[in-house]
């Protein structure tokens, strides 16, 4: 293992140690061979994913639902409990945390669209609007916790006290410094690929721990933001938080050893095989998905409208009778006649019971999605 300087412990009061980051761009980074063969396959992936991103039919309509994954995922590696279903039909048992999905993709898609619709850089601006619409009446989102705003104040993770933490960010007079250093990197040319340097500026990022709370989420934003300042990619198609979710330990392991060992290159490979997991991932539920659209279209042949009837239920997977009558525009025992004959050829399932307001889901659609949601305890 190849040492890198990527910061060093100091004791702050005579009280605890906290980590102060080196600037980036880390001195004496050495492209290992197995690290360029990781890169090779990921930047063949990606430009695999954003080819493939081009050519979809109806692709807002996919990319929402991605951006939905990558928010619920991120979420729960935070210990949010709830599912894509639950989401979308805004479930009021499950409100905080469906809450937090919501802010979650809000504050994603407000970046995106301030970067590509506005033209506005990806910087320190930037990510504290978007930090105050995540944080926007939740948990960890009280006035005291100055969400939108840098903290002012020692934070830690694990333990009662910075004396028994697990890791101290830097204090917040060096935050300062090293998130500035940071924004500059942003947009700095040093010969690096843009992959890495995304992968170190994810880690450099959580190092610094920024907000009081909420810096897991909104450095996993940064991933995509900043793949999309690049041109890497067009959308948020690239939903990495289910690789840091499935391998929830390693995550966290990888992002310590850089700081306690020095060993950013176990980082960067982590990282790496986390772009092409998903990257292949995503490609497979897209072709899942346009199969499943292009059976049930066929399903519906004999149904006037059937293939907008199918794309309707794929951008609202849940429904009642009356949402697919005003969409249509047509009378409701029509739609209701329709509705059944979802039924009968298992393109929707009823969801609630009762003979009022009942509930339908376009269950084989959801399961595809949720890959990889589930099992979230």
């Amino acid at each position: 293992m190849k040492k890198i300087n990527t910061g060093k412990f100091q004791k702050v009061l005579g009280k605890y140690n906290a980590f102060f980051p080196a600037n980036l761009p880390f001195k004496d980074i050495v492209l290992e061979d197995e690290i360029i063969n990781l890169l090779v396959k990921a930047e063949r992936d990606v430009g695999e994913l954003k080819a493939i991103e081009s050519i979809l039919p109806n692709s807002n309509l996919l990319i929402q639902k991605y951006a939905l994954k990558e928010a619920l995922l991120s979420s729960q590696i935070e210990g949010t409990r709830t599912t894509i279903a639950k989401v979308i039909e805004n479930k009021k048992d499950d409100m905080m945390d469906v809450r937090e999905v919501k802010n979650c993709m809000d504050a994603l898609q407000y970046g995106i669209d301030k970067m590509t619709k506005k033209n506005f850089p990806l910087c320190l601006r930037l990510i504290k609007e978007i930090h105050g619409i995540l944080m926007n009446n939740v948990r960890g989102g009280e006035p005291n916790k100055t969400p939108g705003e840098f903290r002012k104040s020692q934070n830690w993770i694990g333990g009662l006290s910075p004396a028994e933490a697990v890791f101290c960010p830097p204090t917040p007079e060096i935050m300062i410094k090293s998130i500035s250093n940071l924004e500059k990197y942003l947009h700095e040319e040093n010969g690096l690929p843009d992959l890495i340097k995304c992968g170190l500026i994810h880690y450099q990022f959580e190092t610094i721990h920024p907000f009081c709370d909420g810096n897991g989420r909104t450095g996993r934003m940064l991933i995509i933001l900043y793949l999309i300042q690049k041109n890497i990619l067009n959308s948020p198609i690239l939903y990495l938080s289910l690789y840091f979710k499935q391998n929830r330990n390693d995550y966290y392991h990888y992002l310590s050893t850089a700081s306690r060992d020095g060993d950013i290159n176990s980082w960067i490979k982590f990282f790496l095989r986390g772009i092409i997991a998903v990257a292949t991932q995503v490609i497979e539920t897209t072709k899942a998905i346009i199969k499943l659209q292009k059976t049930d279209i066929k399903k519906t042949a004999s149904i006037n409208n059937g293939e907008a009837i199918i794309e309707y239920l794929m951008r609202n997977p849940l429904i009642e009778t009356k949402d697919l009558q005003i969409h249509l525009k047509i009378s409701y025992n029509t739609t209701n006649a329709i509705v059944q004959k979802l039924v009968s050829l298992k393109i929707l399932e009823q969801k609630s019971s009762g003979t009022r307001n009942k509930k339908y889901i376009y269950k084989k659609y959801l399961n595809i999605l949720e890959r990889g949601c589930e099992n979230f305890n």
